[in-house]
């Protein structure tokens, strides 16, 4: 039950450091879809995916400390590849709530690990 309780707080965590971010930066959030990046965005989610599937097997094998990174390797490679493209095809300081939540992400996952798997 407290992994559940812990969850809804990171979400609204989450969401409140994007929101504080964007208003302290003045940041209008614009999708990368409606930019000239959005097939480089489309290409690296898919290339992105399909890597995820190749070691889905292998996760079964894996204990929950490898787990954990193989899951802060998804985010970093996922998120960092759209700060990088937010930051080449919008015109804003976006891509700093990118990282910023990127950052939160990736802490998280080793406190829930810390935390909860002992």
């Amino acid at each position: 039950m407290d992994i559940f309780v812990a969850i809804i707080v990171f979400i609204i965590i989450f969401f409140t450091i994007e929101r504080g971010l964007n208003k302290l930066l003045g940041v209008k959030r614009v999708h990368l879809r409606d930019t000239e990046g959005s097939k480089a965005h489309t290409w690296s989610r898919f290339i992105i995916v399909i890597l995820l599937f190749c070691f889905i097997p292998l996760m079964v094998q894996l204990d929950t400390l490898s787990l954990i990174w193989f899951w802060i390797i998804y985010l970093s490679l996922s998120i960092g590849s759209q700060a990088i493209l937010e930051w080449k095809y919008i015109q804003s300081k976006q891509y700093v709530t990118t990282i910023a939540l990127w950052i939160f992400g990736v802490g998280s996952l080793f406190w829930i690990r810390y935390y909860f798997g002992g």
